[in-house]
C-alpha cells in the first residue's frame, strides 16, 4: 500500500475546510443547489400542466363527440319508430284492443320489436292495443298532453330513484281519429342496447336525463 503524498494531504483538508465547513462554502453550495432545482421544478410544473389541461381537453372533445353520436342514433331510432307509427295508425282504426280482436288484424304486432305496449287513448277511456297493460297504465285521458293533428312528442316518466320510462305519444292526422291519441311505451333495448354499450370506449356509459325531473 503507497502513502498518500503530500499534495493530496494538503488538497484534502483544504477542500473540506473551504466547501464543508466555511460559512462561505455553505452558502455556495445553497445557492448553486437552488439555482439548480427551482429552474427545472418549474419546468416540470409548466410541462405538467401544459399537458394535463390538453389530455383533459381532448378527453371532453372525445367525449362531446360520442355524446353527439349517441344522440344522433336515439334521434334517428325514435324518427324511425314514429314513421312506423304513422304507418300502422290508419289501421288501428278497425280494431277494438283489449285482445278482442282475431290475430290475422294486426293491431300494432309490428311495432313490438320497438314497444313493449300501445294504447289507445280518448274521452272515453285508454284501450290496449298490443303489449303489456302496466306499461301504459299510467296514462289517462287527463294525463296524455294535448297534441295538435299529426304531431308527435316523447315523454318520460318516472321518480329520482327509480327507472324512466320513455313514450311516444301521437295524435293521427285522420279526422276519423282526431279525439284519439296513441300511447306507446318504448323498449330502453331499442333506444339503446347492450351492444351499443359495449362499442363505447372503457370507463364511458350513456345516460339519459330529463331536466323537468330535477326540480
Amino acid at each position: 500500500m503507497t502513502a498518500p503524498t503530500r499534495r493530496s494531504k494538503v488538497v484534502q483538508p483544504l477542500v473540506e475546510r473551504l466547501l464543508l465547513r466555511s460559512r462561505f462554502g455553505r452558502r455556495l453550495l445553497f445557492v448553486f443547489i437552488i439555482c439548480a432545482l427551482v429552474p427545472t421544478c418549474a419546468v416540470a410544473y409548466l410541462s405538467f400542466k401544459s399537458v394535463s389541461e390538453q389530455l383533459t381537453e381532448q378527453s371532453r372533445e372525445r367525449l362531446a363527440s360520442l355524446a353527439s353520436a349517441a344522440g344522433k342514433t336515439l334521434y334517428d331510432r325514435l324518427s324511425f319508430l314514429e314513421t312506423d307509427v304513422r304507418k300502422i295508425v290508419p289501421r288501428l282504426k278497425h280494431c277494438e284492443g283489449d285482445g278482442a280482436d282475431p290475430p290475422s288484424r294486426d293491431c300494432g304486432e309490428g311495432l313490438l320489436y320497438a314497444v313493449e305496449a300501445l294504447a289507445r287513448v280518448s274521452d272515453s277511456g285508454s284501450v290496449l292495443m298490443v303489449g303489456e297493460a302496466e306499461r301504459v297504465a299510467k296514462f289517462s285521458p287527463k294525463s296524455v298532453p294535448e297534441l295538435a293533428p299529426g304531431q308527435s312528442t316523447v315523454v318520460t316518466q318516472g321518480s329520482p330513484g327509480d327507472d324512466y320510462a320513455v313514450y311516444l305519444i301521437h295524435r293521427p292526422s285522420d279526422s276519423t281519429l282526431s279525439a284519439v291519441q296513441f300511447v306507446a311505451s318504448i323498449d330502453p333495448a331499442y333506444l339503446w342496447s347492450p351492444a351499443d354499450q359495449e362499442a363505447l370506449p372503457s370507463g364511458v356509459s350513456l345516460s339519459l336525463w330529463d331536466p323537468c325531473l330535477l326540480y
